[in-house]
């Protein structure tokens, strides 16, 4: 359930953090400082990696809006538009380019085959990271436990990676719901383990002889000859005829790569490679789902056609 939050009206389309900066220059800079770290008594540090994960973007935006503590009001000062702007340019000191280049690599290779490209789900159970309420409800800590220990029929991904890809990923697919700044710099406070230093001087290395030539055959060897590929399969009882070579395509754009991995060689879910599963089985898993882990895929993800070519391509395996 979402947290209840009274008066906020949440945009249609992403905030801007890039135009947050004017806003915050002119009206917040005199007491959080030019750099977030605060000049007067009692601001917050924006810079403080800590405190920012835990924070929520529309906690931010109400204090903006109607005052906190000393900090007055700017409803009537600054636009809707211009108080979540600024609201997402306090993260640029927490989230640095790096961190959202690392996250766009982890969301790439680990969660785009159920969130999507975009970040509006390939699935029906995934959430559309592009609705900013729903990212502004909640902190990147939230986030991050749910992409840890799991949540629904995502899996954990605790044991999978590590602390500073799933910040990372976490901070990306926020950033589906925003426009980040670009060119932001790390804060100088380091916010995970630095790696060791390079050594001072790198090791001579040993000169290693060059190989002796080999003589050069008398007659070059035929070619090899490729082994043939796998095309169209006889069709199973009641179902489509596959296509081998068109299911190994098919296989790397859908969801299932995400769990039963590249090749099939199963991972999160198990190895479907060379399955002896009948094609209802396979059918009846995929339109119904099947336990706690295995959603339901509808027609228009994969289709029959679609899912018979798969089929073939896991039987050749």
């Amino acid at each position: 359930m979402r947290p209840v939050l009274a008066s906020i009206t949440f945009p249609t389309s992403p905030p801007s953090a890039s135009d947050g900066a004017a806003v915050y220059a002119a009206n917040c800079a005199t007491c959080h400082g030019a750099d977030g770290r605060g000049v007067v008594a009692g601001s917050r540090d924006f810079n403080d990696l800590d405190y920012m994960r835990a924070a929520a973007a529309a906690d931010f935006y109400t204090s903006i809006t109607n005052g906190k503590g000393s900090m007055p009001g700017f409803r009537d000062e600054l636009s809707d538009g211009d108080r979540w702007n600024v609201t997402y340019y306090l993260w640029h000191w927490s989230v640095p380019d790096a961190t959202l280049a690392l996250g766009s690599q982890v969301y790439a290779a680990n969660c785009v085959s159920c969130h999507g490209e975009d970040g509006n789900g390939a699935i029906p159970q995934a959430p559309a990271f592009t609705d900013v309420e729903f990212i502004s409800r909640y902190s990147a800590s939230q986030f991050f436990k749910s992409v840890s220990g799991g949540k629904g029929i995502m899996p954990a991904w605790q044991s999978r990676l590590s602390d500073a890809e799933r910040w990372a990923s976490v901070e990306y697919a926020r950033a589906f719901a925003y426009q980040p700044v670009r060119g932001a710099a790390a804060p100088t406070r380091p916010a995970e383990a630095t790696a060791a230093p390079p050594p001072t001087e790198a090791p001579t290395a040993t000169p290693v002889p060059p190989p002796t030539a080999a003589p050069a055959p008398t007659e070059a060897p035929p070619p090899a000859t490729a082994p043939p590929v796998a095309t169209q399969a006889p069709a199973p009882p009641g179902a489509p005829a596959g296509d081998a070579a068109a299911g190994k395509q098919t296989w790397a754009t859908k969801p299932c790569i995400g769990c039963h991995g590249p090749s099939a060689e199963g991972g999160i879910g198990p190895k479907l490679a060379g399955t002896a599963l009948g094609w209802d089985q396979v059918l009846s898993a995929v339109r119904n789902g099947q336990g706690a882990g295995m959603p339901a895929f509808a027609a228009a993800v994969i289709s029959d056609q679609e899912l018979a070519d798969i089929y073939a391509w896991l039987k050749s395996q």
